[in-house]
């Protein structure tokens, strides 16, 4: 199965989360959002400009950046 980033997602699809490519504080702020191998996510939104894009994962919508939305994961 090919992995896409969570930029490429269908709105109102739900994914298995793979990995996530990030480093530093930010890895560990979005793993302790719950962002882990396994989880369950659906795309909810996408603005237009690409950013930002809103996630349910584990009972919680995040909002991300553009940026950061590209270096996570999805099978």
């Amino acid at each position: 199965m090919q992995q896409k980033s969570l930029l490429s997602l269908d709105i109102g699809k739900t994914y298995i989360l793979s990995h996530v490519d990030l480093q530093g504080a930010l890895r560990h702020r979005i793993l302790d959002l719950g962002f882990t191998e396994g989880a369950e996510i659906k795309c909810l939104f996408k603005a237009q400009s690409g950013s930002p894009l809103a996630f349910l994962i584990r009972g919680s919508v995040i909002a991300l950046r553009k940026a950061d939305a590209e270096k996570i994961f999805v099978l």
